[in-house]
C-alpha cells in the first residue's frame, strides 16, 4: 500500500528494500541512467546476463561495463529491491497489486508481482539489448531487471562472487539463498564486512562469558591430503566446463563425491572444535577460519552446483553451509573476516602474535607425525567478498594478492609489528599450553599456524578430548543437501 500511495505523488521515486538487504554504495546514479523505466527490480537469476548478446547489449552498457539484465522473464523477479517512478504505469500496476493481495490472503506478494509483470504475453518479446521492455504488465509498464552481479542475491554474492568474476563493484546484497535464519544472515553480512554498529553492542569484547575482554585467537585451516580428498573430483563440476546437464542429479549420499565432500568439511569442523577448545583454555574468543566446500548446498537434489549458477568448485563457502547457525552459540565466536571489520578497534588490530606449532607436518612436507597429515588450502581461491581484490579490481591478474580481508590482510600488513611464539610438543597438554604462550599472553590477537596436531587421535591431542567434545553444542554440524535420497549430516 505504501508503494501504491507514494507512486501517486508526482516527482517522487520509491526505493523498496527488504530488511535483509545490505547497501554497499549509493544506487541512485545507476537508476538515473534509465529515465524511461517505470520499474527496475532485482531478480533470483543465478548468472549475469548483461553481456549475453554483446552485439546488442554493448552499446547500452556504461563506460564501466554496467547495465541491466537481458530479459525480464529469464528468472523470477525478487521484490526485495525495487525502484518505482511516479508514472501512470507504476500507479496502475501497484493499484492492481494491492487489490490482488487483499482479495487472497494466501497469495504471496512476490508471486502476485510476477504474475502482473507477465500479463498478456509480456514475456514473449525480443530484447533490443537495452535491458528495458515496454511490454510488461500487458504493455502498460516499461521495466528492467537490475544486474544480479551488483544488486545481488545471497548466492551470487557470497557463493559465486559474480561481482568479482565480472569486475563490477556491487551496490547491494539481498541475503537470500541461505540456511541459517536471522543469525545466518547477520553472520554472512559480517563475513562480507558489511555489518556496522557492532561497537555499540560489545561485539569487540568477544565471548561475554570470558573474564578478559577483547582477546582473540585464530588459526590457519588445512584440509585432508590428496589421497583422502582429491579436489579434482569437485573441480570437474565447475562452470563453464560443466553445464547443468553434464552430470546427472546425485542419487544418494553414498556416492563417492558426497562422501569426499563430507570428509573435506568434517575435517574442517573438527579443526574448529579443536581450536575452540584451545581458545577456551587460553581465555580467548575464537575467530573462525574460511571454510572450503567441495559441493554447493541447495534445498533440493542437484548435481553439485546450484542449477543455473556459474562458478567453480571447490569454493570458500558461507559458514551456514556447514554449521547450523540457528542452533550455534554465536556469542562465542567471530566471523573469519573479523580482523578486517571496519569498526575493529586499532588497539586490537595492531596487537598481534604469530604462533608456530612445533613438529606440525603435512602430507606434502613429510616432516610431521603420519597421523597429522594434512594439506594447505588451494591457492586459486577467491576469499574476500568485498574490498580490495574484488569488484572492479577482480579482473586483474593475481587479484588474490591484493585481497586484505581477515587474517589474510593482517598477515600482509608490514606496518604491524608481530610478536612470535612456539608451542613445543612438551607443552601441548591443556594445562601447559598457556605457559607455552606466556610470552605473548598480552597480545590481543594470537594466530596459530595450525591446530591439526591437537585434533583427536593426532600427535598432540593428549588431554584435549573432553574440551573438544564440549564444543559440539557451540558449533553444531549441519547437513549437505541434497541427493534424491535426502541430505547427509557432517561429523
Amino acid at each position: 500500500r505504501l508503494i501504491r500511495d507514494f507512486t501517486k505523488v508526482e516527482g517522487i521515486s520509491v526505493l523498496i528494500s527488504d530488511i535483509d538487504v545490505a547497501w554497499l554504495r549509493d544506487p541512485t546514479p545507476f537508476f538515473a541512467r534509465y529515465p524511461s523505466a517505470d520499474i527496475l527490480v532485482s531478480t533470483d537469476l543465478l548468472r549475469s546476463e548483461i553481456n549475453l548478446e554483446p552485439n546488442k547489449q554493448a552499446p547500452h552498457l556504461s563506460p564501466d561495463g554496467e547495465g541491466l539484465e537481458f530479459h525480464i522473464c529469464h528468472a523470477a523477479s525478487n521484490i526485495g529491491i525495487m525502484w518505482f517512478r511516479s508514472t501512470r504505469g507504476s500507479q496502475q500496476l501497484t493499484e492492481e497489486w494491492v487489490k490482488r493481495i487483499e482479495a487472497d490472503d494466501k497469495l504471496w506478494d512476490q508471486n502476485a508481482f510476477n504474475d502482473l509483470k507477465a500479463l498478456a504475453g509480456a514475456c514473449q518479446y525480443v530484447p533490443d539489448g537495452s535491458g528495458l521492455t515496454d511490454t510488461a504488465y500487458g504493455g502498460r509498464v516499461t521495466m528492467g531487471v537490475l544486474p544480479v552481479a551488483q544488486f545481488s542475491n545471497g548466492h551470487t554474492f557470497y557463493a559465486q562472487r559474480l561481482h568479482t568474476a565480472n569486475g563490477l563493484a556491487p551496490y547491494a546484497v539481498h541475503n537470500t539463498f541461505q540456511f541459517g535464519g536471522t543469525p545466518g544472515k547477520r553472520h554472512r553480512a559480517r563475513e562480507a564486512n558489511a555489518w556496522l554498529g557492532d561497537e555499540e553492542v560489545g561485539y569487540f569484547d568477544g565471548d561475554p562469558t570470558l573474564e578478559q575482554k577483547g582477546m582473540f585467537m585464530s588459526y590457519t585451516p588445512r584440509i585432508p591430503p590428496a589421497d583422502v580428498v582429491n579436489l579434482t573430483m569437485f573441480s570437474e563440476r565447475s562452470w563453464p566446463e560443466t553445464k547443468d546437464e553434464t552430470f546427472p542429479t546425485i542419487e544418494t549420499v553414498d556416492e563417492e563425491i558426497v562422501q569426499r565432500n563430507k570428509a573435506l568439511v568434517s575435517f574442517q569442523i573438527q579443526q574448529i572444535k579443536t581450536a575452540a577448545a584451545i581458545a577456551k583454555q587460553l581465555g580467548r574468543t575464537l575467530v573462525l577460519p574460511p571454510i572450503l566446500c567441495g559441493l554447493d548446498r541447495v534445498w533440493f537434489p542437484h548435481y553439485g552446483r546450484f542449477p543455473g549458477s556459474t562458478f567453480a568448485l571447490p569454493f570458500i563457502c558461507p559458514v551456514d553451509h556447514v554449521i547450523n547457525m540457528d542452533n550455534a552459540d554465536v556469542s562465542k565466536f567471530r566471523e573469519w573476516t573479523f580482523y578486517s571489520h571496519p569498526e575493529l578497534p586499532k588497539e586490537i588490530r595492531e596487537s598481534v602474535a604469530t604462533v608456530t606449532v612445533e613438529g606440525a607436518g603435512s602430507s606434502s612436507d613429510g616432516d610431521g607425525s603420519s597421523t597429522d597429515k594434512s594439506a594447505p588450502f588451494p591457492d586459486n581461491l577467491d576469499y574476500c567478498v568485498t574490498g580490495p581484490g574484488t569488484g572492479k579490481e577482480g579482473k586483474k591478474e593475481g587479484h588474490l594478492a591484493t585481497q586484505i580481508c581477515g587474517w589474510i590482510g593482517l598477515e600482509k600488513d608490514a606496518s604491524i609489528a608481530k610478536r612470535s611464539a612456539t608451542v613445543p610438543k612438551s607443552y601441548s597438554k591443556p594445562n601447559d599450553i598457556a605457559d607455552a604462550l606466556g610470552g605473548v599472553r598480552t597480545s590481543r590477537i594470537i594466530h596459530l599456524d595450525t591446530v591439526v596436531p591437537f585434533m583427536p587421535g593426532n600427535s598432540m591431542s593428549e588431554g584435549w578430548k573432553p574440551l573438544y567434545e564440549s564444543q559440539t553444542r557451540t558449533y553444531p554440524a549441519d547437513v549437505w543437501c541434497c541427493s534424491k535420497a535426502g541430505p547427509l549430516k557432517y561429523d
